[in-house]
């Protein structure tokens, strides 16, 4: 819905001949916001075709990151958790936005902090804050400034578009060396990179990868030099074959459980393992499953799942593995995640604990606290806190899947990782110790997203397993 015949530019001149001021407030999304108010304004050409009204953040980031996140219109890795732990959503009518300005109240930040604001339209909150998408965005030029909006990436995409479903094979899959597998579900599918002088009569160890949030089966092979790296590691171990998987669901990423994506599983172990044999010689008895972050998770968790389908795993920065000590601050839940909950609801589209609360909730959307009082929903809370993988090891099966893996599961995560994810991982370590599991836990310094810095040590210990070699060292 857009402003009917009148753009915003006639909105505009019609309340300047009519000596009118647009005087507007945002409207908190979760209930009344207490603080002082902060001016919010457009500045420069605003976009054609706007809907009536939009979802509007704001928060505080340190004068480093703001002024990096005005200039360039995206958010800094290591800005993301400061920027969701102050983060208020309101609604705002955008014609009153497109005249000057609207005030919303702001609770007050840390000392010397300032504003920002992101207000994005495809319901892409996350792909917007990393700079992907129409949006405007900016911050205050100082402590108690108005926060002036600019847009940002209109020609690249249309307002009004929405992410396709099923999910499209990515422009990545493509080239000589390069092969599409599909399954039943126009969802299912995977790329799967060939090795040089590939010959489907052999037999080739084969690494399936799973990606993180809302990325789909070639986020790896997006990356300048995974391809090189594939083939570096070729001539010190032997031609392999790497498989990107799709985990895409519409409210971000498949977390797999057997109620609510029990085809997904049954697909990803069963129908396109035998086609990745079929077609593309993929031995079946040197099957590697690994994964970052949400495809950490869901490596551990499909491990679990599926027993014996593949003889590696490795969980590189992994969500928590212990989701009971990272969502919970005693009895409460921890208020930087309850903060990222309120965020991701107030936005509405897809996100991470979005995507938690439709493979887990009961509902397929409720969260595990009260958004308004931070009341912990105890049902919801349970039905998360069973699909842990740390709550799945007291049951037997499960137990001995990752027992069979006999010392080739990896699970790699540093301390520094701003999600705080190295404690839960320890602790799933820990008790893994304490059943006898073998496995390596190692710790670095690459933070969340230093994939690539860990992927030649990852892939290396995974083919020497696959090929019945010794895992890498690592710590216990």
């Amino acid at each position: 819905m857009g402003f009917g015949r009148l753009s915003a530019l006639t909105v505009l001149a019609l309340l300047a001949c009519s000596g009118a001021r647009a005087e507007a407030k945002c409207r908190p999304v979760h209930g009344a916001v207490d603080g002082a108010p902060v001016a919010v304004r457009v500045e420069g050409t605003t976009p054609g075709g706007l809907p009536p009204s939009g979802r509007l953040v704001l928060s505080w980031l340190a004068p480093p990151a703001a002024e990096a996140f005005g200039r360039h219109g995206r958010t800094s890795l290591s800005a993301v958790m400061p920027f969701i732990r102050h983060a208020q959503v309101y609604e705002v009518p955008l014609p009153a936005l497109a005249d000057g300005s609207v005030r919303c109240p702001m609770p007050a930040g840390p000392p010397g902090a300032r504003v920002v604001g992101l207000l994005e339209f495809r319901e892409r909150f996350w792909s917007a804050l990393m700079g992907g998408g129409p949006r405007l965005v900016g911050a205050a030029v100082k402590a108690g400034a108005p926060v002036p909006l600019r847009a940002r990436g209109f020609a690249a995409a249309a307002v009004g578009s929405r992410p396709s479903t099923p999910p499209k094979p990515s422009k990545h899959c493509a080239g000589p060396r390069f092969v599409h597998l599909v399954g039943d579900d126009p969802a299912h599918h995977a790329c799967a990179l060939l090795p040089k002088d590939h010959d489907p009569r052999r037999r080739y160890p084969a690494i399936f990868m799973l990606s993180g949030l809302s990325g789909d089966d070639t986020n790896r092979f997006g990356w300048d030099g995974f391809v090189p790296l594939a083939d570096a590691l070729a001539e010190e171990t032997g031609p392999a074959l790497y498989i990107g998987v799709n985990s895409q669901g519409p409210a971000g990423s498949i977390y797999p459980t057997e109620a609510s994506s029990k085809a997904w599983l049954d697909w990803l172990a069963g129908g396109l393992a035998k086609a990745a044999g079929e077609r593309l010689g993929a031995d079946p008895d040197a099957r590697g499953l690994m994964g970052q972050s949400t495809g950490g998770f869901n490596a551990v968790s499909v491990a679990m799942l599926r027993p014996g389908a593949f003889r590696s795993m490795a969980a590189v920065a992994p969500d928590a593995l212990d989701m009971g000590s990272w969502l919970l601050d005693g009895d409460v839940i921890d208020p930087r995640w309850l903060a990222w909950m309120r965020l991701e609801v107030g936005v509405g589209g897809p996100g991470q604990m979005v995507s938690y609360a439709a493979a887990w909730s009961p509902d397929g959307r409720s969260m595990p606290a009260d958004l308004a009082t931070g009341a912990v929903r105890r049902g919801v809370l349970k039905a998360w806190l069973t699909h842990s993988p740390y709550a799945m090891l007291g049951q037997p099966a499960h137990q001995g899947a990752l027992r069979g893996l006999d010392g080739r599961l990896h699970i790699v995560v540093a301390d520094n990782d701003p999600f705080d994810l190295a404690p839960p991982a320890r602790h799933f370590a820990a008790r893994l110790k304490t059943l006898g599991i073998d496995h390596r836990l190692v710790v670095d310094e690459h933070g969340h997203f230093g994939l690539d810095k860990r992927l030649p040590a990852v892939l290396r210990a995974m083919l020497t397993d696959l090929a019945g070699g010794l895992p890498a060292d690592g710590e216990q």
